[in-house]
């Protein structure tokens, strides 16, 4: 980026904050409930998204199918997340694409907690 390009329109110079968090590999869990339901859960780490996944509803016709991911967030040494919509601050609401042959992200932008986007690569384990 340029100099001319890192200021704003005339208010000075643009102050750009980047901070990249790589995770270790966690194991997580895909299955499906008696319901039909798909839910999605992180089993590792000090915080571990937890919620079910809605088919979105063009997802046939889409380049890429992609399901609605509703959870909230686990912490620390909790045994269980809560449900949505019990605690905003927990709350996690975000998109699950399918990126390649076994290979899927979950994408939970705003997740209140160190971070302003977390972004979910998931692989099957051989």
């Amino acid at each position: 980026m340029s100099h001319d390009q890192a200021r704003g329109a005339g208010s000075g110079p643009v102050t750009l904050h980047c901070l990249w968090l790589v995770l270790v590999p966690h194991r997580t869990a895909c299955t499906h409930g008696g319901d039909g339901e798909l839910t999605f859960t992180r089993l590792g780490g000090s915080q571990r998204p937890s919620g079910t996944l809605y088919r979105e509803s063009r997802a046939d016709s889409a380049p890429r199918p992609r399901a609605i991911f509703l959870g909230s967030m686990a912490l620390g040494d909790e045994q269980r997340s809560m449900r949505y919509g019990t605690d905003t601050n927990r709350d996690l609401a975000g998109v699950m694409e399918r990126i390649g042959d076994r290979r899927w992200r979950l994408i939970l932008p705003h997740p209140r907690f160190e971070s302003l986007l977390d972004i979910v690569e998931i692989i099957p384990m051989e």
